[in-house]
């Protein structure tokens, strides 16, 4: 079993290899494909012609197929609720979550209708590009969280 980590997105070496879509940006951060392939089996599963927007269960599932598993966990875990009007932010969340938080543990995070990966302290999303510190301005922490998946190897 290989140790999961968030790596920076790749966005491929010519142009033909980039999606600049948040979905194929976290896959892509994961696994280390191009965004272009990540859209490739985004494409593949929901039987779209282009991807400019993924939902829940498109990019679940295509973590699935390179063997990462995903848990969703309820707000109720840590004190907070996810709501996209009145929920938790994503500042609130991470000072919420900072005891479940470290560098073994990654959490796919859905707020203000973006994915964002964190390990620890470590922040990647399709508008940074690379792993950026929580505390990063780029980091928008007033994004309201609607869901979090803890994921893991299989």
């Amino acid at each position: 079993m290989t140790k999961l980590r968030i790596k920076p997105v790749n966005h491929g070496s010519t142009k033909r290899d980039r999606n600049r879509y948040c979905g194929p940006a976290v896959i892509s951060s994961l696994t280390g494909y191009t965004t272009a392939d990540a859209a490739r089996c985004i494409r593949d599963i929901s039987n779209r012609r282009s991807v400019t927007g993924t939902s829940t269960g498109e990019v679940l599932g295509v973590l699935r197929t390179y063997g990462i598993n995903c848990v969703e966990r309820k707000g109720s875990d840590w004190g907070v609720t996810f709501n996209r009007t009145n929920g938790a932010t994503l500042a609130g969340w991470l000072r919420a979550s900072v005891k479940d938080r470290n560098s073994e543990r990654i959490w796919l995070v859905v707020a203000g209708w973006h994915w964002q990966l964190v390990q620890g302290r470590r922040y990647v999303c399709g508008l940074t590009k690379e792993i950026v510190s929580i505390r990063d301005k780029r980091v928008k922490r007033r994004a309201r969280v609607a869901e979090v998946y803890e994921l893991s190897s299989r």
